[in-house]
């Protein structure tokens, strides 16, 4: 082909291109959005801009909520009330985007459309007010009859834009009992009837310590579930015209929080907010007080079981934490007390997985035995030192279990890291395990099922830990019927 046609189509080619793109695809962009555009009951209008909005509610409320300097929403009428920000921000964006499908420039009167004279929505954006009056629904095409003004066209709007304008008070309300950050909180003092703790922290990374009614470390799993639990904490319900403190319960609480937060800034003062949980109001519901001093709301009567109302749940009860990663040697230690001697089980982990001599435990047994103790916690506390015929009592001197995992030396001839040593006393029923850590006097309650996961006997281990020979083999055993974890021993401390 002649290079200079070749020239001429490529350069047709390109002009072909260049006017689908810029006509048909980005063009086409363009008009779709300018015929969108026109649609708009207001046309320009942007959410951020509206200021304020007065709404008829659908319970028959007058509402208006204003925006505050901080972007928030408050309710100022029937009432001054937190306003539930995402409720009113899905309203100012349904007023922003409201589109027409059809348009009637010389309307019947509007009464035939169902448009009062009382307009649903009333907002200010800077000096100037808009309103927006809804009517009956189309009796085809799935809209509704909106009208902006008396002397401007009626509309025909989808029915699923102008749903969202449609609110009840109380979907205007905030829910929040108390709005907070937890990270933000360095001080909690929680009391309930007969008890109470007083629990502080340096930062938000600092550890949660326990000030009273014993000082000593704070479980921190406890205390990060109750501040979340406070912080996602909603109403079921408002209390309008409440009764007075003492008749809801609210002098002498079930449960109350007093939280104290860190400063905003270096030089203002910290801040405090309390929640309190008062009495049931109808066996399902209770009164609770939250930030806002003046407001009565009500929870569902079974979120105070959330709440932890135990000196022993604040306490701390960790007997060992690692990454199961790093766990390289299992030891298990077995004393027999009345045969005066005990049974050292070790599990090495290799390429292939764990390995354990003499006895040959099952390597999904040991892993799931590495698990447990990577994040075992206690129960309970049994209490904060016992004396020595106490402790030989409960199994722990000798312990019945002694429990040890070791990480990777650093280097040749370095010793390998202690990650965890967990002693395991005698199972009594009713109560659990007794179990202490190798550097806390502290005794702990640990739960029966542990013995799923950790043999707490030399019996348990062989019953249920060990590995299974492959069946078909030569020299193979009949199968037995395997106990369980065997029945928990009597309580040494309530013996005769």
């Amino acid at each position: 082909m002649n290079p200079r046609t070749t020239a001429i189509l490529a350069l047709l080619v390109a002009a072909l291109g260049a006017f689908v793109y810029f006509y048909e695809i980005r063009g086409g962009e363009e008009r779709a959005e300018a015929e969108a555009e026109s649609k708009r009951l207001f046309p320009g209008l942007e959410a951020p801009s509206i200021e304020s909005v007065t709404l008829r509610t659908s319970d028959d409320q007058t509402a208006r909520v204003e925006r505050l300097p901080d972007g928030g929403w408050r309710i100022r009428e029937p009432r001054d009330f937190p306003a539930d920000g995402p409720a009113v921000e899905g309203l100012v964006s349904a007023l922003a985007q409201l589109t027409s499908e059809s348009v009637f420039e010389e309307p019947a009167p509007l009464e035939d459309y169902g448009l009062g004279d009382d307009p649903v929505v009333r907002f200010r954006v800077g000096e100037l007010e808009r309103v927006v009056r809804l009517g009956d629904k189309t009796p085809v095409g799935g809209n509704t009859y909106v009208a902006t003004a008396e002397d401007v066209p009626v509309y025909a709007v989808p029915t699923y834009r102008t749903s969202a304008l449609v609110k009840r008070f109380e979907e205007l309300q905030d829910k929040r009992i108390a709005k907070f950050d937890p990270s933000a909180v360095r001080g909690v003092e929680a009391t309930w009837r007969g008890g109470g703790v007083k629990l502080a922290r340096e930062s938000e990374d600092a550890d949660w310590r326990l000030v009273a009614p014993v000082e000593g470390d704070a479980d921190a799993e406890t205390v990060d579930d109750l501040l979340s639990t406070l912080s996602f904490l909603r109403a079921s319900g408002f209390l309008a015209d409440p009764p007075g403190d003492a008749e809801l319960g609210l002098e002498s609480p079930e449960f109350q929080a007093v939280l104290e937060l860190a400063a905003a800034a270096e030089d203002a003062e910290p801040r405090r907010l309390a929640i309190a949980v008062g009495s049931s109001l109808d066996g399902e519901n209770r009164a609770v007080r939250g930030a806002e001093e003046t407001l009565r709301y009500s929870i569902a009567a079974d979120r105070l079981d959330d709440l932890p109302r135990r000196v022993g749940a604040y306490r701390f009860k960790e007997l060992a934490r690692f990454d199961v990663g790093d766990a390289r040697r299992v030891e298990l230690v077995f004393h027999d007390a009345k045969a005066a001697q005990s049974s050292l089980v070790t599990a090495e982990k290799g390429d292939a997985g764990w390995e354990a001599s003499p006895e040959p435990m099952d390597p999904a047994k040991v892993a799931s035995l590495v698990a447990r103790l990577a994040r075992l916690r206690a129960e309970d506390v049994m209490a904060d030192g016992m004396d020595a015929v106490g402790i030989e009592a409960l199994g722990l001197d000798p312990p019945r279990v002694l429990l040890r995992v070791l990480g990777e030396a650093s280097g040749e001839g370095a010793e390998a890291p202690v990650l965890a040593e967990v002693s395991l006393g005698r199972a009594l029923p009713g109560k659990g395990i007794p179990g202490r850590r190798a550097d806390r006097d502290t005794l702990y309650w640990l739960d029966y099922d542990l013995g799923e996961d950790v043999p707490i006997n030399l019996e348990a281990l062989r019953n249920r830990f060990l590995a299974q020979p492959e069946p078909g083999l030569a020299g193979d055993e009949p199968a037995r019927d395997l106990p369980g974890l065997g029945e928990p021993e009597l309580d040494p401390l309530e013996s005769p």
